[in-house]
């Protein structure tokens, strides 16, 4: 009896299991069918009336802000390390003997401008869609909060499913049929943003992001002050004014137009530039329209000193682009001016050339000398003569005797000043006639006049290099230079004057080392000694059996004498 009561309890708890397990299954399914319909209920206020997907309800429209060169920002550190910022680089000749190095770079820095203002601002904004490049609709609507709410009175915006291209665009921007206009004085806050998405057939909650960015290009300026190696030109170098000017007068970007469906900006009204001071010294942008052509940009420099030469008297001018260039929209600049001497390089093929024109600098030649005067073809090798050798001797026929006179002219050691007309280095080097006895050309003997025999070889020291010279400049006599040519190098390279020597038996004169040995460093020469002070033999001799010697210090350039036996450097010139 007690195992049938218990046998039919437990069936009976099993059965009511059962009954409950049924019951709430039932419940289940009702909720999920409520939630199902009241779902269905909620997706079709996302349709419009002819069954098009809403936009302004079913997708929620996402802006971000990027601020000025945050893509090249973003692409350097995935890279890893720098990348290549330089835009360009270009000499452009100016008058009074000068040229201004330019050289412009993408700004890989984040804007300097506090946090609060690199975030996105609040306001009025128009979106766009367009399908392949038809524009379908519009509607209008606010950000705030990083969000881009629909704000118009009338029914949304109705889409079919596919992709579809999607502009965002803020007050300072405003539409004429199918293009977008911007206007000089609203450029500086003016946004525009695109971004494609494929909306989907099911009315379904869908996310658009924009990212807004600045419809003008921005430009800071430094005009720098010359430094080589460890050499400036801060005492003869202070421009203190400055400002932007059209080139011509006929102006650059006032208005410039936006095609959403090229992608493409241009130029629809073009004014005079307003004169604008530039911050020369400290990092302050000037903006400009994306479809500007900056050939027309020009900079003037109208107060101050360039070495000798007054700007207030004299001002200079000169364009920051030599080509029509189109900065692009969004995209932070910075351009760096060195103003300089006109420094012309002759090249291996026989040609002369800026320094653009050299393979340093993005050319296709290759330096191997600075012209010293373009009107006697006088130019300085590039390098030191003298394969190896830092330092050689004048002559070495009689080492103990200082009287020996070896050149068929001499000048007289108590006035170095009136050798500064002796030109005759190529005549001292290679002509018999030149030495003495008649019967000598210095040129070929190594062992007897090694200075003169490094400066006439100077050609092996290029070929060493593996630089071959060609158009007939492998056929030119390279020489020892005589007093004459060498001051050459001081009145080009270092702006020195003849005038400024005081007069007797040495003679010392200002000028500007550093452009100097500059000259020599951005034609690629590296072998110069980074001594305060150089000293180079000439060809000319004076009496007392005394060579013609320079001395070239970073303070002054110096006239002087050296006997002969001593070892001082080599300098090769040659008239090409």
């Amino acid at each position: 009896m007690y195992r049938k009561d218990k046998y039919w309890i437990m069936s009976l708890i099993r059965f009511g299991m059962k009954k409950i397990s049924f019951f709430n299954g039932l419940l289940i399914l009702f909720a999920s069918l409520q939630i199902v319909a009241c779902q269905n209920e909620d997706d079709k206020t996302l349709l419009t009336p002819d069954g098009k997907v809403d936009v302004s309800k079913a997708v929620q429209f996402k802006v971000n802000f990027a601020d000025y060169n945050a893509d090249e920002q973003i692409k350097s550190s995935r890279a890893g390390n720098a990348t290549n910022d330089t835009v360009s680089r270009q000499f452009v000749e100016l008058e009074n003997g000068l040229v201004a190095d330019i050289v412009i770079k993408k700004d890989r820095k984040p804007s300097p401008k506090p946090v609060a203002t690199r975030a996105l601002e609040n306001g009025s904004y128009t979106m766009l869609a367009y399908k392949n490049g038809t524009l379908l609709d519009s509607l209008k609507g606010t950000v705030s909060g990083g969000t881009f709410t629909v704000s118009d009175s009338r029914d949304g915006m109705g889409l079919g499913a596919g992709t579809y291209d999607f502009i965002l665009y803020n007050d300072k921007v405003t539409r004429n049929g199918n293009k977008l206009f911007v206007k000089r004085e609203n450029m500086e806050t003016a946004l525009i943003g695109r971004t494609q998405y494929t909306v989907t057939a099911s009315p379904q909650k869908q996310q658009v992001d924009f990212v807004m960015k600045h419809a003008a290009a921005r430009l800071s300026i430094y005009l720098e002050t010359p430094v080589y190696e460890r050499y400036t030109m801060s005492n003869t170098y202070t421009i203190q004014k400055a400002d932007f000017i059209s080139l011509p007068s006929t102006g650059i970007t006032s208005v410039a137009s936006y095609d959403p469906v090229t992608d493409n900006w241009s130029t629809d009204e073009n004014k005079e530039y307003e004169h604008k001071d530039i911050s020369i010294y400290s990092q302050t942008y000037y903006y400009f329209l994306p479809s500007t052509d900056f050939s027309k940009v020009g900079v003037r420099a109208r107060e101050g000193k360039l070495f000798r030469m007054d700007l207030t008297a004299h001002p200079i001018q000169f364009t920051l682009f030599r080509n029509s260039t189109i900065l692009s929209a969004n995209a932070s600049y910075s351009a760096f001016v060195q103003v300089l001497p006109k420094v012309y390089y002759l090249m291996s093929d026989g040609t002369i050339g800026l320094l653009d024109k050299t393979t340093r600098f993005g050319g296709t030649k290759t330096p191997i000398g600075i012209v010293l005067s373009r009107s006697k073809r006088l130019a300085v090798g590039l390098g030191r003569a003298g394969n190896g050798s830092t330092t050689l001797a004048w002559q070495t026929v009689d080492q103990y005797s200082n009287n020996k006179i070896y050149n068929s002219k001499v000048y007289s050691s108590a006035n170095l000043f009136s050798a500064l007309n002796d030109l005759d280095g190529e005549h001292n080097t290679w002509d018999a006639s030149a030495s003495k006895d008649g019967v000598t050309i210095k040129a070929n003997e190594k062992e007897k006049f090694p200075a003169f025999y490094a400066a006439a070889h100077y050609g092996e020291v290029l070929a060493q290099k593996g630089i071959h010279l060609t158009n007939g400049m492998e056929n030119k006599k390279w020489f020892l230079p005589s007093v004459g040519e060498m001051a050459y190098a001081y009145r080009v390279l270092g702006f020195g004057e003849d005038n400024s020597f005081p007069g007797g038996s040495s003679y010392k004169a200002l000028w500007y080392y550093a452009l100097w040995r500059g000259a020599f460093f951005d034609g690629g020469c590296i072998d110069f000694s980074t001594s305060d002070v150089t000293y180079f033999f000439t060809s000319t001799q004076y009496d007392n059996g005394l060579a013609g010697m320079m001395i070239f210090d970073k303070n002054y350039m110096e006239f002087s004498r050296s006997f002969t036996k001593l070892q001082q450097q080599v300098l090769a010139f040659v008239h090409y």
